[in-house]
């Protein structure tokens, strides 16, 4: 049986490859979630050559094909497709995959003839990664020594539910960069965090992170662990030997984080925040506004096609990025990478106005629910708006169609979410884990939606169009 190499599999042909190959590493992706149904199963595959290649078990094949699997060992594979690679998240950088079908045959190596590597990664540097932040395109891998663990511990987001655990590793690199690692889920939970403390006080303990993203956490970056991130503890590998060798004075033993709540007094429950109506909402000024906002349901009746709303924010900072030469830069911070985000205006609810909306500009109009404008309930929970963000009284009425019916409405605009780069009139809030599509003609500003701008703007007029014709039905 000829054996063929990972480099020589392309797509196009329906050629019976035979490949022999370690499972580097295996992991079953859910959804972001811990209990949901498994979407595909992931795996690194390495030859004797060393050379990687990425494969998956779709959701209808999982439960035949996994269990013939197991990280660590070495198999034969026949019959399956060699299709594109994913554009994104890619745990290893590769032009194409192997998609593992039902008529895939796998079969345990148990003496294989050649030598296959353990382990595969593309390491960056700690000083590179705040450049990163956002970027899906592959997985970061890195290496450095772990100084500080914590245990588990339970958090709950607003766009998240059910809430989920965390573990905190503190790792730092040989030129005494540090970078937060949050672990989510199910691998916080394989993380052995007190062994690692154990092991840490009698020597350096060096980890090789593979699988992670860089994200931004209450304006801090930091890598963010979940089903794709692996680790490997001490690797007899040249780059963790080399960086043990740069430690020249006596190592610091690893600590323990302490997590409020735990060892200590409980810290009283935070304050959840009220129920408003826009109306109620109208007169507290923004330098009132108590630390946990308040929440105020309302309904977006219309939304203005010609209204960009999405806009070039810097990685690192988030601030606007202007176009300079063939990519953007930051003028703040410098920073080339940049990602698409929300900007999103809210009419300041005129409810003298909200059933003459014809002729008006304004970007989003915000009317009651009892409205007969009335399409889909959105919930907006409000953070602390900046200062800028003005609360004017409402205009006095004027007859609908009237050449003052807009010129009443043209400073009616409020912020129910806030940025203080941003102008009072755009809100621009991102969920620290969630990322979620439009669901229905309906928008909950608390998520990020990973679409494109030409996207979410080609969806929106479409059910615009479509919530136009319902109503002239």
């Amino acid at each position: 049986m000829q054996m063929s190499m990972l480099k020589d599999l392309v797509p196009g042909t329906r050629r019976n490859w035979t490949v022999c190959a370690r499972v580097s590493r295996i992991w079953d992706y859910r959804g972001g979630t811990d209990d949901g149904d498994i979407l595909h199963v992931g795996l690194v595959l390495l030859d004797s050559e060393g050379t990687a290649m990425y494969a998956e078990i779709g959701a209808d094949d999982v439960d035949e094909k996994k269990p013939l699997l197991a990280e660590g060992k070495i198999y034969k594979f026949q019959r399956f497709r060699v299709i594109n690679c994913r554009p994104n998240f890619r745990p290893v950088e590769c032009k194409f995959m192997i998609d593992i079908t039902y008529h895939t045959l796998i079969v345990e190596e148990e003496n294989p003839v050649n030598d296959f590597p353990l382990y595969v990664y593309t390491l960056t540097k700690f000083a590179d990664l705040p450049g990163l932040i956002g970027e899906n395109k592959r997985f970061i891998d890195v290496v450095g020594f772990i100084t500080e663990v914590s245990g588990l511990e339970p958090v709950h987001f607003t766009s998240q539910r059910p809430s989920t655990v965390r573990k905190i590793v503190i790792l730092r690199d040989g030129s005494n960069y540090q970078m937060k690692l949050i672990l989510w889920g199910q691998r916080a939970r394989d993380f052995n965090d007190a062994e690692i403390e154990a092991m840490g006080q009698q020597e350096p303990v060096v980890a090789i992170i593979v699988g992670a993203l860089m994200k931004s956490y209450t304006h801090e970056p930091c890598l963010s662990g979940n089903s794709a991130c692996h680790w490997y503890i001490n690797p007899d590998v040249p780059e963790a030997n080399h960086l043990l060798d740069s430690l020249h004075e006596a190592f610091e033993p690893v600590k323990r984080i302490a997590i409020e709540g735990q060892g200590s007094a409980q810290r009283p429950a935070a304050a959840q925040p009220q129920q408003k109506t826009l109306q109620e909402l109208q007169p507290i000024s923004p330098y009132d506004f108590p630390p946990e906002g308040f929440i105020c349901t309302v309904t977006i009746s219309r939304v203005n096609e010609d209204q960009g709303w999405w806009f070039p924010s810097c990685n690192q900072c988030s601030r606007t990025s202007y176009p300079d030469g063939s990519g953007y830069s930051c003028s703040a911070c410098d920073c080339k990478t940049v990602k698409y985000k929300y900007k999103i205006c809210l009419n300041k609810c005129l409810l003298e106005y909200n059933n003459t909306s014809s002729g008006a500009k304004d970007p989003l109009a915000v009317v009651p629910s009892g409205s007969d404008q009335h399409i889909k309930e959105a919930s907006l929970s409000q953070s602390t708006p900046p200062p800028s963000a003005a609360l004017d009284s409402p205009p006095a009425k004027t007859a609908p169609g009237s050449s003052d019916d807009n010129a009443g409405k043209k400073t009616a605009r409020k912020c129910l979410f806030g940025d203080d780069e941003l102008s009072d009139e755009v809100a621009d809030y991102e969920s620290p884990v969630a990322e979620s599509e439009l669901d229905g003609y309906g928008l909950d500003i608390r998520k990020k939606s990973s679409l494109i701008p030409s996207k979410i703007e080609d969806d929106l007029s479409k059910k615009v169009s479509q919530s136009k014709k319902v109503k002239r039905n």
